[in-house]
């Protein structure tokens, strides 16, 4: 990838540049190579994991141990067991085992045959967990994290891509404006110049001269203040280009911006149709989510926990045989049960997660007005400039004719350089107030996409 050195513009009229950057071009940049944009896309990567994190709950498990205890040459016991157990989504465990035990101190229950003894079960909760499934709960609880974790992608990707788009905007406004006071300053000098030889003849006074000579140093002085803002815009558009390697991309001095009244941003709809689909609300309603079955389970632990197995038994040499063996004869059997008596640690429990949804519901109402508000805001300023945009054309071309029958008396004789200095400034004046008209209607364009997210849609990746 091409980097581009940038020099730092000692001259006001080297502004003659070769190559533009355009807006697409510099969006595109942000949205594929910047920094915060790659950090951004983790936040899906984050997503992903967080789904796989929970359904790790239902990977099948596989243990062994043995115990061995020998002394004065007696091995009074040597215990083997192993199982394998495979969650099943309806929240139920399948669990077969093999266990061998032998020695001369043996437990007599826990005696089996030297070949060991299979058993083939499984385990069913028939009270707390039979109503809520932690394991399947938290696997919807990681869904709604993820779709948390994409709306955060959404959120920062969006402000990033406003904060590239307002920077540009004030490198091409700055590049307009020195443009316009290069044009001022060829004319404020071309007139001095002109006083000077026409005094010089006994044509003009001296004080036309005077106006004629501080008008150009007033010319100057502005140029040189709007070449600092415009050195300055350039650093901050340069804060937003980077390169593929993530290194870091210079502008260079031959490389200027896109006319600021030649940029064509997506159009503003005034709707709030978007409001529902906004990563905001996306993202306050996958926490809404992810909050109720996080208390549907703290309710289910107000239950008693109990838990049935049963583990059918038999030889291993038999394993093959099972059909021919009566479940009822051989097997273990059992239930677990326990239960808090007074369940405060439960009951609280409870009360902090309905106190969080509670939170959560009262900033989704907020975020819903704040973000529409924000929006009509925008739009009323989008409108506004719109309108300025064309009296400002206007007063433009009636400015422009007062300044050219100005220049007509002045050419015959009819009036001094002074008036037709003020002709001029009052001239200037409003094509410098166009182009930060056009960087206003812009500006609040752009602010209105960023609000309702539409941003995404054209600049993002």
């Amino acid at each position: 990838m091409k980097k581009l050195i940038f020099l730092f513009c000692s001259c006001f009229f080297s502004l003659n540049a070769q190559k533009i950057l355009t807006f697409d071009e510099y969006m595109d940049y942000v949205s594929n190579y910047h920094p915060v944009a790659k950090a951004a896309n983790l936040q899906v990567q984050r997503g992903g994991l967080f789904i796989r994190e929970a359904r790790g709950n239902f990977d099948p498990t596989i243990n062994y141990q043995n115990k061995l205890k020998s002394f004065d040459g007696k091995t009074y016991y040597f215990n083997q067991f192993a199982d394998f157990t495979v969650p099943l989504w309806w929240n139920l465990d399948l669990k077969s085992s093999w266990e061998r035990n032998y020695g001369t101190k043996l437990n007599s229950e826990n005696y089996t045959p030297m070949e060991g003894l299979f058993s083939l079960g499984i385990s069913v909760p028939i009270t707390q967990s039979l109503i809520v499934d932690a394991r399947r709960n938290a696997v919807q609880i990681a869904k709604a994290m993820a779709q948390m974790a994409y709306a955060e992608q959404q959120l920062i990707l969006n402000d990033l891509l406003f904060d590239a788009a307002l920077a540009y905007l004030d490198w091409s406004l700055a590049f307009k404006q020195a443009q316009q006071f290069e044009q001022v300053i060829n004319i404020a000098q071309k007139r001095k110049e002109f006083i000077v030889s026409q005094f010089e003849n006994g044509f003009a006074s001296e004080l036309d001269t005077t106006d004629a000579f501080n008008n150009l140093i007033n010319r100057q002085i502005e140029a040189r203040e709007n070449l600092v803002s415009l050195n300055n815009s350039r650093f901050g558009v340069s804060n937003f280009l980077w390169s593929e390697d993530n290194t870091p991309i210079e502008l260079s001095d031959d490389l200027i911006p896109q006319s600021i009244d030649s940029l064509n941003l997506p159009p503003v709809q005034n709707t709030l149709d978007w409001i529902d689909q906004h990563p905001f609300i996306q993202k306050y309603e996958a926490k809404a989510r992810q909050l109720r079955l996080e208390r549907k389970l703290k309710i289910s632990k107000l239950l008693p926990k109990s838990i049935a197995e049963y583990n059918f038994l038999t030889y291993p040499s038999r394993f093959d045989k099972l059909g021919n063996y009566p479940l009822y004869e051989s097997y273990k059997a059992g239930i677990k049960f326990s239960m808090p008596l007074f369940l405060r640690e439960e009951r609280a429990n409870v009360g902090f997660a309905n106190i969080k949804i509670q939170e959560n519901d009262f900033s989704l109402v907020f975020k819903r007005l704040e973000l529409k508000n924000k929006f009509l805001a925008y739009y009323n300023s989008y409108l506004l400039f719109q309108e300025q945009l064309l009296d400002v054309n206007v007063a433009i071309k009636n400015y422009q004719r007062l300044y050219e029958g100005e220049f007509q008396r002045f050419q015959i004789g009819e009036t001094n350089v002074l008036i037709l200095i003020i002709r001029e400034n009052t001239l200037l004046n409003n094509q410098l107030k166009l182009w930060s008209t056009w960087q206003k209607y812009l500006k609040s364009n752009l602010a209105s996409l960023w609000t309702s997210a539409k941003l995404i849609e054209s600049y993002g990746k």
